[in-house]
């Protein structure tokens, strides 16, 4: 960029020519990234299996304080169907990555790469329900159905709060001259359409009526930030922040117990210096006994002797 400015002062400046290069290389990196992340969803699902497990990682944590501003909090009760949050996070990986060089003209691309995708998404989750419908259990019945609800109420709304953040509507709104209000009169421009895709699924959830995410932003100034960190989003982070939550309740636990262990070494000499005391106490009475014991032996002899004295 610095050499097409250099050229600018004899007419040659290139820069424009620059800006579709890296707009098709940022695009071919996602597309890469979200068809492996379809990959790994796929061979996740061929091999998942609804166990009721008692989840230390979502459903237990207490509900956290809301997100800081510019920041994301991705659902944690994703974290109870692996193949779900695994996804997320490969998606999100493709999302810090692509924030790296997210051209706003890139919008349309990426959202119907990521509406495709999660299509495939909800192909896949159609084909196990077919594949395991008759072997479910009541108890399995119950979870497929919370599995369903977690991507549908969690997972997709959260890729659009995502998207959002890499293409913020009011900067797309802003270039075309158009009110944010009317951006669905374009399409597919930094969203997806949620309704389109759990169509399919519509059998399977709740009776709830999909209304479109109202967008409401502030008008566009110089002094909004419109790139909040994306990166330290994916749910791996989560599972480490748990762990290291987890490590810590151990380390006091164990702690608690080397403290109790002290404690009952501490007692256990103090018997052992008592023990020690009345053995001593013990000896001393002996030895009295015994200096008695001499003392009355040398009376009986003393008075022997005299005895003898006064035969003679």
């Amino acid at each position: 960029m610095y050499f097409g400015l250099s050229f600018s002062r004899v007419g040659a400046d290139f820069r424009g020519q620059l800006a579709p290069m890296f707009q098709r290389s940022a695009a071919e990196t996602l597309r890469g990234a979200v068809s492996e992340a379809l990959e790994r969803f796929q061979e996740d699902m061929n091999v998942y299996t609804l166990i009721s497990m008692p989840s230390v990682l979502g459903g237990s944590i207490p509900p956290q304080q809301g997100p800081q501003p510019g920041t994301l909090q991705p659902p944690l009760s994703l974290l109870d169907f692996t193949p779900l949050a695994c996804f997320l996070n490969n998606i999100l990986s493709a999302f810090n990555d692509l924030r790296l060089c997210c051209p706003v003209g890139l919008a349309e691309e990426v959202s119907v790469c990521l509406q495709d995708a999660m299509a495939d998404v909800t192909r896949q989750v159609l084909l196990f329900h077919r594949a395991e419908e008759s072997a479910f259990s009541a108890r399995e019945k119950d979870l497929f159905l919370s599995f369903c609800c977690s991507y549908a109420e969690d997972l997709l709304p959260f890729i659009n709060r995502c998207l959002q953040i890499l293409f913020p509507p009011n900067q797309i709104a802003l270039i075309l001259g158009v009110p944010v209000s009317q951006l669905h009169r374009f399409g597919s421009l930094g969203n997806i359409d949620i309704a389109a895709i759990l169509t399919p699924l519509s059998f399977l959830l709740p009776q709830i009526e999909i209304a479109p995410e109202e967008i409401q932003l502030p008008e566009i100034s110089s002094d909004i930030d419109f790139s909040p960190e994306l990166s330290g989003l994916t749910l791996e982070t989560q599972r480490q922040e748990v762990e290291i939550k987890q490590q810590e309740v151990e380390t006091k636990q164990q702690e608690v117990e080397t403290h109790q262990q002290q404690e009952e070494t501490k007692q256990q000499e103090v018997e052992t210096h008592q023990q020690e005391v009345e053995t001593k106490q013990q000896e001393v009475e002996t030895k009295q006994q015994e200096v008695e014991l001499s003392e009355e032996t040398g009376k009986s002899h003393s008075e022997d002797q005299d005895e003898d004295f006064s035969l003679e």
